[in-house]
């Protein structure tokens, strides 16, 4: 038996909410360039779990990630795969799905607010969603206030959350706090 271990992309896993699909170049491995002799490819790399197969061997088998990493993955469940094996075939494979953190986007808007306004708002939005979620505020404006920078974010956050701060109106960045 032979299992090929690798981190690594192949053509046709697909990732993301748009299910972006790998396709063939250089830091994609396409089925065919897999030598015939494994059994099965076991890979990470693709968070998202899935198995490519599409009759032909062997089958690359993606697990994905045990806990989601970015709010793409937000919808996915996430989890391991058991399989068993006889000699020199893949017999049987079941996806488990494993308990993980909820993900929530929380909008809060600023604008016409005093700091101790926005701080006040921040905390009740905070209190009212599970204390282990990871948690990003969607803030209009360009200019975020004070009261929702890092160190005022984690003053009000429960210590077990993971919050990130996002600014629609300015480029795509997050503080986290």
């Amino acid at each position: 038996m032979r299992l090929l271990c690798v981190h690594q992309a192949f053509e046709g896993a697909k990732v993301g909410v748009q299910d972006y699909t790998f396709r063939a170049g250089e830091d994609v491995i396409a089925r065919q360039q897999i030598p015939a002799p494994f059994t099965a490819v076991l890979a990470g790399h693709i968070h998202r779990a899935q198995v490519l197969d599409e009759g032909r061997a062997p089958p690359v088998l993606y697990p994905g990630s045990t806990e989601r990493t970015s709010f793409a993955e937000r919808e996915e469940t996430k989890g391991c795969l058991l399989f068993s094996l006889t000699v020199g075939r893949l017999v049987d494979r079941s996806f488990v799905p494993l308990p993980t953190r909820p993900m929530e986007v929380a909008q809060l808007d600023p604008r016409g607010l005093c700091e101790s306004q926005v701080r006040h708002r921040l905390r009740e939005l905070l209190g009212a969603l599970d204390p282990e979620a990871v948690v990003r505020v969607d803030v209009p404006g360009v200019r975020l206030p004070r009261a929702l920078g890092s160190d005022a974010v984690r003053s009000v956050a429960p210590a077990s959350m993971n919050v990130s701060v996002r600014p629609l109106d300015a480029p795509r960045r997050s503080r986290s706090a």
